[in-house]
C-alpha cells in the first residue's frame, strides 16, 4: 500500500471522530443535552464540522502530495492555499444542507458573511498543524549539496546530490549518472526517487529521470517526444509529452 494511502487510511477516521467532537463541544456550549433542541442543534454542528474539516484536510492532503517534495515554504503556502479553499467550500455545502433541511438559511446578508471568519481561522490553524506534521514527519528532503549513500554493485557509494545528472531504468535495477561515473542501484526507479527526493531530479520519461537544474536545452525528438540536452551537452535524455510541462516548470523556477 502507497505511503500516501497508508495516511489516509490513519488519518481520516481520526479526523472525522476530532470533528464530531467539535460539534459536540460547540452544541454543549449553546445548549443543554437536556434540552429538547440539543439533538438538532447537534446534527447541524456535527454535518457543519465535517464538511468543512474533510473539505479542508482532503484538499490540503492532496496539494501537500503534489507539491511534496520541496522547499517549506512552497509545499506550505501550496496546502494552506488548497486547505482554506477546501473548508471554505464544505462550509458552503453544510449551508446548503441546512437550507434543504430546515428550509431556510441561519444567518443572512452580512452576518452569513461574518460567520466565514471563524472557518477560516480553524482552518488556517489546523491546516498549518496538519501541514507542519506532514512536513517534517515525512523523509528528510537532501540539499543538493547532501551526500548520498546507496549500495551499488555490492558496494556502499556515496554521491553528492548535485553531481546526479540523469537516471536510467534498466529492468529492476536504475543506473545512477554522472559526468564522470554511472553505479548501478538495485532498486526500481520510482523507489529510488521516493527512497531519495532530490530537488530538481524528476520523472522525464517511463525509463528516465532528469536534473531538471542540468538541462542545458530541450529539442524536439521522434513521435512527440524531446531531448533534454544535460550537463553541458554530455548526454541526451528523452523527455515524455506526459512529463514535458513539469520538467519546464521546475527549470523555470
Amino acid at each position: 500500500m502507497p505511503k500516501w494511502l497508508k495516511r489516509l487510511v490513519i488519518e481520516v477516521p481520526i479526523f472525522a471522530v476530532a470533528c464530531l467532537l467539535v460539534g459536540f463541544i460547540f452544541t454543549l456550549s449553546a445548549l443543554s443535552v437536556r434540552d429538547g433542541r440539543f439533538e438538532a442543534l447537534f446534527i447541524e454542528n456535527s454535518v457543519t464540522s465535517l464538511a468543512t474539516g474533510l473539505g479542508a484536510y482532503f484538499c490540503g492532503f492532496f496539494a501537500y502530495q503534489r507539491v511534496y517534495p520541496a522547499r517549506l515554504r512552497p509545499v506550505y503556502l501550496t496546502s494552506l492555499t488548497a486547505s482554506i479553499v477546501g473548508g471554505l467550500c464544505g462550509r458552503t455545502v453544510a449551508l446548503f444542507l441546512h437550507q434543504a433541511r430546515t428550509g431556510e438559511l441561519p444567518l443572512r446578508d452580512l452576518d452569513l458573511v461574518l460567520s466565514f471568519i471563524p472557518t477560516t481561522a480553524m482552518t488556517f490553524l489546523i491546516a498549518t498543524g496538519c501541514i507542519l506534521y506532514w512536513f517534517y514527519s515525512d523523509e528528510k528532503i537532501p540539499a543538493s549539496n547532501d551526500m548520498l549513500e546507496f549500495k551499488a554493485e555490492g558496494k556502499l557509494c556515496y554521491v553528492v546530490a548535485r553531481d546526479i545528472c540523469y537516471l536510467t531504468a534498466i529492468g529492476k535495477k536504475t543506473v545512477v549518472h554522472t559526468e564522470t561515473k554511472d553505479y548501478t542501484v538495485n532498486l526500481l526507479l520510482k523507489d529510488f526517487l521516493a527512497k531519495f527526493p532530490v530537488p530538481g531530479l524528476l520523472r522525464a520519461h517511463k525509463k528516465h529521470a532528469v536534473q531538471t537544474r542540468a538541462i542545458d536545452s530541450l529539442s524536439p525528438g521522434r513521435s512527440g517526444e524531446y531531448l533534454a540536452s544535460v550537463a553541458d551537452n554530455a548526454f541526451l535524455v528523452p523527455v515524455s509529452p506526459k512529463f514535458l510541462t513539469a520538467i519546464r516548470q521546475a527549470k523555470s523556477r
